[in-house]
């Protein structure tokens, strides 16, 4: 289990690789040249999937179509997740959120849970995602995902309190919204 010194380690290694990526894309729009290659993009990319821990997805996906997988590589981390508008943390929340609602994305949503606990993040803050989807989507949504990310948590031997039982009639959790 990673301590909280090795959680801030991640996210702090995580954000100078996007601070570099930045600068280096701010530079390369502020001197008017052409949009960088595909092999530039696939570094970039491939460095910051790499700060996240890895993707099991791409593996798989490249031992069956590598080009497929170069592109996932440029385009979703080298083009996208690589942008400095939204902190990590909120990006990999909305992906878990968005893989969430569209269901079964088994790997590619495992993957994205160890990336938001390599960030550093609680382990509650996964399962609050699946309190709020039970109010989005339904209950069959936040069972599944709750399973992934029991299965998660206890590849890294991490283990939590279960949430608790509300014990009155319900018109607290109404008050609160």
């Amino acid at each position: 289990m990673k301590t909280k010194t090795q959680n801030t380690a991640s996210r702090r290694d995580f954000m100078k690789i996007t601070t570099v990526v930045t600068a280096s894309v701010a530079l390369t729009a502020a001197s008017g040249a052409q949009a960088q290659s595909a092999s530039v993009r696939y570094d970039i990319g491939l460095a910051l999937l790499n700060s996240l821990g890895g993707n099991t997805s791409l593996a798989t996906l490249a031992e069956i179509s590598p080009d497929v997988a170069g592109l996932y590589v440029e385009h979703v981390f080298g083009d996208v997740m690589v942008r400095d508008t939204l902190d990590p943390v909120t990006k990999e929340a909305i992906v878990i959120a968005s893989l969430m609602t569209a269901g079964n994305y088994t790997q590619l949503t495992n993957d994205h849970i160890n990336a938001f606990l390599n960030l550093g993040c609680e382990p509650e803050a996964l399962l609050e995602m699946c309190f709020i989807a039970i109010a989005v989507r339904g209950f069959p949504l936040a069972i599944n995902t709750t399973s992934k990310i029991r299965n998660a948590l206890k590849d890294r031997g991490i283990t939590i309190a279960p949430v608790p039982v509300a014990t009155d009639d319900g018109t607290e959790r109404y008050l609160m919204g």
